[in-house]
């Protein structure tokens, strides 16, 4: 998702079909996932949208309207209900664009993150079409990002490795992103960088705790940094596979009870 001179139509993609609706039914929201990472310069291919919705009674009716419009048709438990975007569950929609499907995932509580007033507050803000569109803020979206998938950690290097490139062209914008950057970048060359050449850099990847960025620091190798990168990983994805098992279990018990309605 970028901002583009030459506005094209609104419905010109099922993305910007999504967006209209959401516009026109005065849905509160903020774009996660994929677009959301799209806005921000990287390169991913997605088929998918994905919004975080405020989470009360009177949004989630306007949202309803939205489905409506779009035709959209739900895919998996948990149904639409305050309560299970209240939790944190994911809801699922797919509607035909075209004789294509594209697919809306909604979210009334992303995990990692805080609650949907400070995002809103945060949130940067994207024209697309004529639309002005809220993106998650990128620290937020990182967090988001720390799933047990692989493909994301790829995804968080490259987006912090550019806002870590545009500091190193800035003193005033390593001012601004340093204490943020040492807790987050996922390249050990660029954490020496910091330790080497930005001003404070030592004394701020020292009090980050982190113990790859305090091993930048003492002069340890790019290898035995990246291992420690590694098992910072592997940690923070068994961190996020405890956090959705609650969740993937309450689900087992509402297909349960769903295949024993149809029966």
């Amino acid at each position: 998702m970028k901002s583009e001179k030459n506005q094209k139509h609104i419905s010109d993609s099922p993305f910007s079909a999504v967006l209209a609706a959401l516009e026109q039914c005065k849905v509160e929201y903020i774009v996660l996932g994929g677009q959301a990472v799209i806005a921000y310069g990287a390169s991913q291919f997605t088929r998918d949208a994905d919004f975080w919705i405020n989470p009360t009674r009177a949004n989630i009716k306007r949202f309803e309207k939205v489905l409506r419009e779009l035709k959209a048709s739900q895919r998996f438990l948990p149904p639409l209900k305050l309560s299970y975007l209240r939790k944190g569950h994911g809801i699922h929609f797919r509607f035909n664009y075209y004789e294509k499907d594209f697919y809306v995932d909604i979210m009334g509580k992303p995990p990692r993150v805080t609650g949907f007033s400070p995002a809103q507050k945060d949130a940067i803000h994207v024209k697309w079409h004529g639309l002005d569109v809220p993106v998650l803020d990128l620290p937020r979206l990182i967090n988001t990002k720390k799933t047990d998938r692989e493909k994301d950690y790829l995804i968080i290097q490259s987006l912090t490795d550019a806002v870590f490139e545009q500091a190193q062209k800035s003193q005033t914008m390593r001012k601004s992103v340093i204490r943020w950057l040492v807790k987050e970048l996922r390249d050990p060359r660029h954490l020496q960088a910091i330790a080497e050449t930005w001003k404070n850099g030592k004394e701020e990847l020292l009090k980050s705790g982190r113990k790859a960025s305090v091993l930048s620091v003492k002069n340890a190798s790019v290898p035995a940094i990246q291992e420690e990168l590694d098992f910072e990983k592997e940690k923070l994805k068994k961190e996020n596979r405890e956090y959705w098992k609650p969740f993937i279990d309450e689900l087992r018990d509402l297909r349960r009870k769903q295949r024993g309605k149809d029966r």
